[in-house]
């Protein structure tokens, strides 16, 4: 490839620009602190991060190695309803809960005094909204049907979409009992 004199000049402006960034300190930097970025862990992503990369540049090795991470973000729990009582046939609808940055939804739940023979259907439901955010359209995700006159569930599944909602039944006629939920996120 010919290097005609009006590339090399947009060459030398751009490492000229690129050095007079770095050592003015300079950020070109318009998203969010990504400490996976932050090679040297001291809280600036810089020039010190990118040299162990370029060091090690086309170099080879095992990529099966094994990484632990211990600090994946979590949230809180969330009281969906606690000791709740549900008769048969009515429908137990959670409020709507907005949950973007998280990937799995770890559910606890609880049923008692549910008659002998008597089921109970609990249920997790994803919203999609229009493109204004004004209006949704609801979808079932997962069902649990639980028996016996006590439950306690521990289920784990991928987040549904960024809100979502629960719902709770008694499926058998002339049958109630006491429902406790709560839920919490993962990022993986």
């Amino acid at each position: 490839m010919k290097i005609t004199p009006s590339r090399l000049m947009n060459i030398v402006l751009a490492i000229a620009l690129l050095v007079s960034m770095l050592l003015l300190n300079v950020s070109m930097s318009t998203g969010e602190y990504d400490p996976w970025a932050d090679i040297n862990g001291d809280g600036i992503i810089d020039i010190s991060d990118a040299t162990p990369i370029g060091m090690g540049w086309l170099a080879t090795g095992d990529p099966t190695r094994n990484v632990n991470v211990t600090n994946w973000p979590y949230s809180e729990p969330v009281c969906v309803w606690w000791e709740t009582y549900l008769a048969y046939p009515d429908i137990l609808t959670s409020s709507l809960f907005w949950e973007y940055r998280f990937g799995h939804l770890h559910i606890l739940g609880i049923t008692e005094t549910l008659s002998p023979g008597a089921s109970i259907a609990v249920e997790v439901w994803g919203l999609t909204w229009n493109t204004e955010n004004t209006l949704a359209k609801s979808f079932p995700c997962y069902t649990r049907v639980l028996y016996g006159s006590h439950n306690f569930f521990n289920l784990t599944i991928p987040v549904p979409s960024a809100s979502f909602l629960f719902k709770a039944y008694v499926m058998t006629p002339d049958s109630n009992c006491v429902i406790s939920l709560s839920y919490y996120l993962t990022w993986a």
